[in-house]
């Protein structure tokens, strides 16, 4: 008789399988992309030989062969650097930005080639927003909005590695006991340094460092400014240097090989 070997699940089909937990929820976009939340969700994972985290399973990410399919989105715990600038030539075009020349050249060096493997060449949206815009409509703007008023194109950047999108910023919060995250969600992300509920129980928050995210800030744009995440926990739009974490999608068929996701155990993977 033949020894039958069940296959490993797709990392994206491990995470799927959860569902809704306490720390895993779907967003209320298009895409219904399931997201870690909470202050300190067991989404640790090993890459690079360095702790990264799971920002969660997105839908409909296309790659560059336009293979669309629903992938894993991870950021690095330790940033690249806490004082760079987005574009050292003042602009918010992610495409031709000095930090993505950078995280896509020096720092792609950098990496394990057994981890290179596990990178996906991804289409990125790379709309403005406004400042005025809870979790949602940043997202729409996001995906949807017009730069060009020409061709009314949406900006859209193929390549490997960025940041996170300040829409992935407010999706990650939990709220808390006095504010849910309902509400959170309702509320505009310029605002949530009076919403202490919003950002302490939200993974992606830094009490450190402001943090530099890929939404440029929609002012009568071509703009300077881009968002970034302060200290007190709301969005605002600037051009000066702050933190970069690197952020990137892993392969459509990575698995997990072991561990809890936890600080201490995080998730190993392997092709």
């Amino acid at each position: 008789m033949k020894k039958s070997f069940k296959k490993a699940p797709k990392g994206v089909d491990t995470i799927l399988a959860k569902g809704e937990t306490d720390e895993l929820k779907f967003d209320d976009t298009s895409d219904k992309n399931l997201r870690y939340i909470g202050a300190n969700p067991n989404n640790y994972v090993k890459f690079n030989n360095e702790l990264w985290r799971i920002i969660g399973v997105f839908n409909n990410v296309k790659d560059e062969n336009n293979n669309i399919a629903s992938r894993i989105k991870i950021i690095k715990v330790v940033p690249y650097s806490t004082d760079i600038k987005w574009d050292t030539n003042v602009t918010n075009n992610w495409e031709t930005a000095s930090l993505q020349s950078e995280l896509n050249t020096t720092y792609y060096e950098s990496i394990e080639e057994n981890s290179k493997n596990m990178i996906d060449t991804v289409l990125w949206y790379i709309s403005y927003s406004y400042l005025a815009s809870n979790p949602y409509q940043v997202y729409f703007w996001q995906r949807n909005n017009y730069y060009d008023v020409n061709t009314r194109e949406v900006p859209k950047w193929t390549g490997k590695i960025a940041l996170m999108h300040l829409s992935d910023y407010g999706y990650a919060t939990s709220g808390g006991s006095g504010t849910d995250r309902d509400t959170c969600l309702d509320t505009e992300l310029s605002n949530w340094s009076s919403v202490s509920d919003c950002y302490t129980n939200n993974w992606l928050y830094s009490n450190t460092y402001y943090q530099w995210t890929l939404t440029p800030y929609y002012n009568y744009a071509p703009s300077s400014s881009v968002f970034t995440i302060t200290t007190s926990g709301m969005a605002v739009s600037g051009d000066y240097g702050t933190t970069a974490s690197p952020v990137l999608y892993l392969d459509e068929n990575i698995k997990f090989t072991g561990g809890d996701g936890s600080e201490s155990n995080p998730f190993t993977l392997s092709l």
